[in-house]
């Protein structure tokens, strides 16, 4: 390879690459023992199947299945690094970060690209997704991906470019579904861009109009199908959809912090500038931004009336506004500001300058900067941060690790982090499963007599009636507050420190 294509690509990367090693030296995720509790179930499913349990038979998950493949490949090569894990997510979820400086540096030059870089990077949930073990970042990173291919097909009618952006977003969906709805939206404007541009042409020529978006519709169906027939499995394909369509209508899920209004309460700025930035976009007549705005309006009318709704949830709706929120501020600042006076846009001007002062000013710039350290960290790791609790009970739980076959929990980050397994129908014991009647105590209470685990952590909610059935066998020692409480088999209750 010659130096100059060597050259072109360390230039095409270096955004990713700083991003990459901003957050390697600087952001302390590494150490933190658990960054959400999804993290545990994530690591757990794939040490499940690293032991050779089966996913959707005999572990169940309403999850699809690529990130849990990912995961298992590292713990095969690696054993069980949690912090080579969210290294990860972190490379992956630098897609996004590449995807949205590139779509803007190819659309509308540098200065734009480095405002949407700046504008993504400040975001409340993006850095924090993007060094935790869960589905959400990697699916968006694929997902931007899709739209950076989708970008060389209307710019070069690029067929290979066409197809590379299908099969992104199957493998976006094959890590979380929540991004299916983008493949409506890529096939209606392909069926809009080609009718508009055969406008006019021979009838039969009108004919082509259907051709990009079944190529497109096609590879993409394939790869989902791929994904749902040969490793999910038509008979366990209802897993993936039971938990989250039952967990709309229930009570516990029915409060103000379960919804997307309130995960997009600190980003109204940021869609403020959004809707400048279409508006200029289609005053521009520059389509291909249309997209962006379509994709962002779609997933928060499908979240509206969707419970629970978690903060990973808004990434859908807010990070494709943040391309457009960086399209408004890269206008004012190539219209600064003796332009706008001169171009009479000197109201659209003060717009968006006024919205860039609240997005900065809601981003809560000074507390986002706190979270990094000063001096850069070692790699590949540095010791556990771990609270008091954290560290009795890994303490406890590690003191018995060599006499224990089995470990019920529904905290499973113990239970990786000393690669113990847990009952492989209860490796993903969430709360929505639990809510939602997928799983219930008395599925529970079978496990434990069916596995008779030397330990049992349960900590994320109560279950009275598991709780009572432990009171025979198992001895309670140590309880905090009132929903912690870690018990161990009576027979080995005089070995617990």
């Amino acid at each position: 390879m010659k130096k100059n294509s060597l050259y072109t690509i360390f230039v095409s990367l270096l955004p990713a690459l700083i991003f990459l090693a901003v957050l390697v030296l600087f952001y302390p995720y590494r150490e933190a023992f658990q960054r959400d509790s999804d993290e545990g179930v994530n690591l757990m499913k794939a040490y499940m199947v690293h032991l050779g349990y089966p996913l959707y038979d005999e572990i169940w998950s309403d999850q699809p299945p690529l990130l849990t493949i990912a995961i298992r490949v590292l713990i095969d090569l690696f054993g069980n690094s949690v912090g080579l894990i969210r290294t990860l997510v972190l490379l992956v979820s630098s897609l996004t970060f590449l995807a949205v400086y590139h779509i803007l540096r190819i659309r509308r030059g540098t200065a734009y690209a480095i405002l949407g870089a700046v504008i993504l990077f400040l975001h409340p949930t993006y850095v924090r997704l993007s060094t935790s073990i869960m589905v959400g970042a990697p699916a968006i990173a694929f997902a931007f991906l899709s739209m950076f291919f989708l970008l060389f097909w209307h710019r070069d009618r690029s067929y290979p470019a066409l197809v590379l952006s299908a099969f992104a977003l199957a493998i976006s969906v094959g890590i979380k579904l929540f991004t299916g709805l983008l493949g409506v939206i890529i096939v209606g404007g392909l069926l809009l861009a080609e009718y508009v541009r055969t406008a006019g042409q021979a009838p039969s020529n009108r004919l082509r109009v259907v051709k990009p978006p079944v190529i497109w519709g096609l590879v993409f169906s394939a790869g989902v199908l791929s994904i749902l027939i040969f490793i999910v499995g038509i008979e366990n394909a209802s897993q993936l959809a039971g938990s989250h369509l039952s967990g709309i209508a229930l009570e516990q899920y029915q409060r103000e912090e379960f919804t997307i209004n309130y995960h997009l309460r600190n980003l109204l700025p940021t869609f403020f500038l959004a809707g400048i930035g279409t508006y200029l976009c289609v005053r521009a007549k520059d389509w291909y931004f249309l997209y962006f705005a379509i994709w962002s309006a779609v997933s928060y009318v499908s979240l509206l009336n969707h419970a629970p709704v978690w903060y990973h949830h808004q990434l859908l709706v807010s990070a494709p506004a943040a391309v457009l929120a960086a399209i408004a501020a890269g206008h004012m600042f190539k219209q600064l500001p003796e332009a706008a006076w001169k171009n009479g846009s000197f109201k659209l001007f003060l717009a968006i300058l006024i919205g860039i002062i609240l997005l900065f000013f809601d981003l809560r710039i000074p507390g986002f900067i706190r979270q990094f350290r000063l001096v850069p960290a070692g790699f590949p790791s540095t010791e556990l941060a771990l609270t008091t609790q954290e560290e009795i009970l890994l303490g406890r739980v590690s003191a018995l690790q060599s006499e224990t076959s089995w470990f019920l929990t529904d905290l499973p980050i113990y239970a990786f982090r000393i690669g113990l397994p847990v009952p492989p129908d209860l490796a993903a014991l969430t709360m929505k499963r639990f809510h939602s009647g997928e799983l219930t105590e008395e599925e529970m209470i079978a496990a434990v007599f069916r596995y008779t685990p030397e330990q049992v952590l349960l900590g994320r909610t109560a279950y009275p009636q598991v709780e009572a059935a432990l009171e025979t066998d198992y001895v309670l020692i140590e309880q905090f507050g009132d929903r912690v409480r870690y018990y161990v088999r009576r027979d080995l209750a005089g070995s617990s420190p």
